[in-house]
């Protein structure tokens, strides 16, 4: 079965279904845990010099968008900036 919802839009769908109330508090500590971890990440990885390479390549090809990159103040093409910059600072590893 298919849907016509991408993986990102269910999710964000269920995430603002989601009442706090109905959250167990230990699962409550993971997410804040892990938001930290991945903010943690970004911004250890931001001043790499593999990030570097990869910011230099896509201004080469996604310039001018609303995306902001940790680190730098230009901005790059929503999708394809951010998929760069997830692979390129480490926080997309499987």
């Amino acid at each position: 079965m298919t849907s016509k919802h991408t993986v990102v839009q269910r999710l964000a769908h269920g995430v603002a279904g989601l009442s706090l109330d109905t959250v167990p508090n230990d699962v409550i500590d993971i997410a804040k845990r892990c938001l930290i971890d991945v903010c943690g990440v970004t911004l250890a990885g931001a001043s790499t010099k593999s990030a570097k390479m990869f910011y230099d390549m896509a201004m080469e090809s996604y310039a001018h968008g609303p995306c902001s990159i940790v680190g730098h103040t230009k901005l790059l093409q929503t999708l394809q900036g951010s998929g760069l910059f997830a692979i390129g600072d480490g926080s997309a590893r499987s």
